[in-house]
């Protein structure tokens, strides 16, 4: 409710459109917010706007999801001398205006006082007949839960993060919205967040509720782009109403200040990519028309999957150190090698590892391991770990241990749930054919290791993604994807083309079916593709300059495919890929040659980058070099527009030590400090007992929401004051030791 700031603006403008007094105006604003204080400042804020006429305001402080329709709720009210709490029903609503928390969807609950996801999805099915999907954020359910109350005709508006116009939970709400509202408009900003101190990119949404299928399908979206701070254009217009009037009556339109386009509800229904409709630039659907049908879904000539997820990095990736234990046998020392097996006979280290065809493995534990050399496969963790586009042989020097024997070892049976696998016969044939691998492997089953952020022991084998395995150790891995795509694009656009080595997580592969490698590799590395994905993806929180696809959302990126094409163009595409081989990638600005949009040059763009771009335009119909570079021009200008205001927004915080605070590399750091202080705001003195540890928990539970930093933050503090773990039911047990 930010302190009753909606509220006192919803007074004041309902005080200049009537002739109402102060306690007629207070008797029709209702307000709500789940934190005492809040709800305080915006009771006493109403109230003093007539000092001289006692009043009471209509605020509640409760969580939102508690209050249903045709429910009476609490409210002060003067009887005679007195004040009482008054039972009063909830009327249906002309307008509800909010900012809804932006709490991710696994935090949802987990603030005091407030129901559990699953209560949440109940009350939203109990009036709307569907159960929201799982991954919907918290706001998603406000939109759901405040059309109850909103009278037909009635106006939603809300600041929320624009998370759900191009994620996959949006896709539910964009079509909740369209069957149940005309949509008036969707705005945001490229200059600025509505709530600088919001580490969260926002949008504007206002809706007017409408049963008429007919109204709303006739309906035309506006949607605004706004290229300065809001305040600015307010100005420009003189106020805020004539900037709605002109918005309304606009037509699609570019102004120096904001872009408006309009889009029929009835078009915007069935489509679930809105980012493209606030941002989209006009080159962006020009290129869409131009290709037409030649553009397809990558999913429709590819294989999309995420990378290898291990479930336990540290275990099972390392370095192979084969050479420097060799070195080291060589000049007579003994590496500190784990599991050194003589079998048959009393052999030298190095006669071990010729006989049994060994490598020496280095975990990111730091332990050395013998383990069979055919499990070992490079691995690309990240794709910083290759220099170019294509990665080259060797250039790789993280490995994994990998073993894919399950079928092998158990051909006589047909692929069934793993519940049916003879996964003792398969423990004995690994004893018998990897029997240095597998000492590894029952190390991984018997040690505890610490896990990442806390202080936690676990197990290799225990851990959720291995115990979920057929076989906790075998990462099922066979095939090498074509392409390895990075999850997040930032300044240098680079998509890795592999065919050699396997790909990790933080990766996506792409299995090539009715495409070249060597075109698809090309395409996805031109900037025509990088204007699509700008238009597909999803900016991460304000904080962050990188643009970040889903792996549903890659599968689904626009492709330029034309058998005929291509074939025409064989010759071009295979000069081109070779050139591309001995490429390194810059950021966009350098290959571009500047970071104005209106200074665009063709002449000072990276031969190589002007090269393949204007070749993926003329593939796409652009066959005169004028038109081409044009586009290019329009193109180029689009991403610098695009990537700069990304750079630029994720600086638009309202203070210096905010700033600071976002932009640290280890964030817990000043999470401690804000401890420290609240500790001392608080004036209490650390202690190693159970009162303190309950006073700490308490603290660090209002700091941040999520739980697993949570316990980090714990860990830590417990750890530097007393140099022991935060356990509370250690620190009880030491308490009650003390009364004896």
């Amino acid at each position: 409710m930010w302190f009753g700031y909606f509220l006192i603006r919803a007074y004041q403008r309902k005080a200049n459109l009537s002739k109402k007094i102060h306690l007629q105006l207070i008797e029709e604003i209702y307000g709500n917010d789940i934190a005492s204080y809040p709800a305080y400042l915006a009771m006493l804020n109403l109230a003093i706007r007539h000092p001289t006429t006692p009043s009471y305001p209509r605020i509640t402080k409760k969580d939102f999801f508690s209050m249903l329709e045709n429910q009476r709720e609490l409210f002060d009210q003067k009887k005679g001398t007195e004040v009482k709490k008054v039972k009063q029903m909830l009327p249906k609503f002309d307008a509800i205006i909010g900012n809804p928390p932006y709490t991710r969807q696994e935090d949802i609950g987990s603030m005091q006082g407030t129901k559990t996801k699953k209560e949440i999805q109940n009350v939203v099915k109990n009036y709307w007949g569907f159960e929201a999907s799982a991954r919907t954020s918290i706001y998603g359910y406000f939109f759901y839960h405040s059309a109850t109350f909103l009278k037909d005709g009635g106006i939603l508006a809300f600041l929320v993060s624009d998370s759900w116009l191009d994620a996959e939970f949006g896709t539910e709400l964009q079509a909740f919205l369209c069957n149940n509202f005309e949509i008036i408009a969707v705005v945001t900003s490229q200059k600025e967040r509505f709530f600088p101190a919001a580490s969260v990119n926002t949008s504007i949404v206002i809706a007017r509720k409408q049963k008429n299928e007919k109204k709303r399908h006739a309906n035309e979206v506006r949607f605004v782009y706004l290229y300065q701070k809001i305040g600015e254009i307010l100005k420009e217009y003189k106020n805020a109403d004539k900037f709605v009037e002109y918005l309304l009556a606009s037509p699609t339109a570019v102004m120096p200040s904001f872009k408006v386009n309009v889009v029929p509800q009835k078009i915007v229904l069935q489509d679930h990519k809105w980012g493209k409709f606030l941002k989209g630039h006009d080159i962006y659907f020009e290129l869409l028309r131009r290709g037409g049908k030649n553009f397809v879904e990558l999913q429709t000539v590819a294989d999309v999957r995420f990378g290898i997820k291990t479930g336990c990095n540290d275990y099972f990736y390392g370095t192979d150190v084969t050479a420097q234990a060799s070195a080291e046998i060589a000049v007579g020392k003994n590496p500190p090698i784990r599991n050194i097996v003589r079998v048959y006979r009393d052999e030298a280290l190095n006669e071990i590892m010729d006989r049994y065809n060994l490598a020496v493995f280095e975990t990111k534990y730091g332990d050395w391991w013998f383990v069979e050399k055919s499990l070992l496969q490079p691995v690309i963790l990240s794709a910083k770990d290759v220099q170019g586009y294509v990665v080259k042989e060797g250039e790789i020097k993280d490995v994994g241990l990998f073993v894919n024997q399950i079928e092998k070892y158990l051909k006589t049976q047909p692929i069934k749930p793993h519940r049916y696998y003879d996964i003792a016969q398969y423990r004995m044939e690994m004893n018998w054919h990897h029997l240095h691998a597998w000492r590894y492997i029952l190390y991984g089953e018997e040690t505890p290791f610490k896990d990442k952020g806390s202080n936690k022991m676990t197990v290799v084998s225990q851990k959720p993604t291995c115990a979920s395995r057929p076989a906790w150790w075998d990462l099922n891995t066979k095939d090498i994807c074509d392409i390895a795509y990075t999850a997040r694009l930032g300044e240098i656009h680079r998509i890795v083309v592999n065919g050699k080595y396997q790909v990790n997580k933080n990766l996506y592969e792409i299995f090539c079916r009715k495409v070249s490698k060597e075109f698809l590799g090309l395409f996805l590395n031109s900037l025509i593709a990088r204007l699509f994905i700008e238009n597909t993806g999803r900016e991460m929180t304000g904080d962050l300059t990188i643009k970040e696809l889903d792996v549903y959302q890659l599968a689904e990126l626009p492709i330029f495919f034309d058998d005929a094409t291509i074939q025409h163009f064989q010759p071009d595409i295979d000069a081109l890929f070779q050139k591309m081989t001995t490429e390194t990638p810059q950021s966009i600005f350098e290959e571009l040659g500047t970071r104005d949009s209106s200074q665009i040059d063709l002449t000072k763009v990276k031969p190589f980058r002007y090269e393949l771009d204007s070749k993926i335009l003329e593939m796409m119909g652009y066959d005169d070099v004028i038109s081409r570079d044009e586009a290019l021009k329009k193109v180029y200008a689009s991403l610098i527009e695009i990537i700069g205001t990304r750079l630029n927004k994720s600086d638009s915080t309202q203070s210096k030590s905010e700033k600071i605070k976002r932009n640290n590399e280890n964030l817990e750091e000043t999470y401690l400090v804000d401890i420290e202080e609240k500790i001392q705001e608080a004036s209490l003195v650390a202690k190693e007992n159970q009162e303190f540890a309950r006073q700490l928990k308490k603290i660090v539970q209002k700091i941040t929401s999520q739980k697993a930093l949570q316990e980090r933050l714990l860990h830590r503090f417990w750890q530097n004051t007393f140099q022991t773990d935060f356990d509370l039911d250690e620190i009880q047990r030491k308490d009650q030791g003390k009364l004896f």
